[in-house]
């Protein structure tokens, strides 16, 4: 699981405490859930620091090429981010309003089907995501 301490992040990195990076940093680690970069720059504004959006992805993918951050590619209408962890997270997603729910289960089935594809297809499984879309309680 990687270290979701921002400074202890920098310093094994070996990159610059930036302000915007420090801020990133505590904001995933508040999110129980994957983030969008409208949910991250309205987060930032709400600490009084402007930023634009270029700087921000510019960020998310420094984060990601240094494996902090995964990517999470929700169809077509939805991008988000969280911390790269060795917990395999699953979530519910809604189709209409696009609200995140994060769920636990039992991963062990899983992981022994994900094992058999693996080795059936000589493929090295790094990390996956397990996400199930309907319509939440509100939207029903």
């Amino acid at each position: 699981m990687v270290n979701t301490d921002p400074i202890k992040i920098c310093s094994t990195l070996k990159c610059r405490r930036t302000k915007l990076r420090m801020a990133l940093g505590h904001i995933f680690y508040k999110s129980k859930t994957p983030i969008s970069v409208a949910d991250i720059q309205q987060a930032l504004e709400s600490q009084k620091i402007k930023v634009n959006k270029t700087s921000i992805y510019r960020e998310l993918e420094f984060l990601i090429k240094n494996n902090i951050l995964n990517k999470i590619q929700i169809d077509n209408k939805f991008t988000s981010y969280e911390y790269n962890s060795s917990n395999q997270k699953s979530y519910l997603i809604c189709d209409q309003c696009g609200h995140i729910i994060p769920v636990d289960f039992n991963n062990q089935t899983i992981n022994f089907e994900l094992q058999k594809i693996s080795q059936q297809h000589n493929f090295n499984i790094n990390r996956h995501s397990l996400i199930f879309f309907g319509h939440c309680h509100q939207c029903q």
